[in-house]
């Protein structure tokens, strides 16, 4: 039984919805929380290809299902396309990590 509750109280991991992208590329998720992508700088407004990068964001997040991992004290990764199962975290070995993806297209940079 202790198990169990240790694996309900796992917070990271844990499907959520993407309710709203912030100008600033934060993430506001249906729990709640506003996250922060992991080792990404966000373009800013006025910055070349800045619309490009917040259009493509919130075509990949804003209204779906995500997986959000926390990373450090850096932010978090978010994966997309994770399979549910009964026990455990999703299984997001066939997901797309957004983080990455926005680099791999260029629409942000690593830090």
């Amino acid at each position: 039984m202790v198990l169990l509750v240790g694996i309900g109280l796992n917070l990271s991991g844990k499907k959520t919805m993407v309710t709203r992208v912030e100008a600033s590329g934060r993430l506001e998720l249906s729990d709640g929380r506003v996250v922060t992508l992991a080792g990404l700088r966000m373009r800013t407004p006025g910055e070349e290809k800045y619309e490009a990068a917040m259009f493509l964001l919130s075509q990949m997040v804003e209204g779906r299902e995500v997986v959000v991992s926390k990373e450090g004290d850096t932010g978090y990764y978010v994966w997309i396309g994770c399979v549910r199962q009964i026990f455990g975290p999703p299984n997001c070995s066939q997901g797309l990590r957004v983080n990455e993806e926005l680099v791999k297209v260029g629409a942000t940079e690593r830090r």
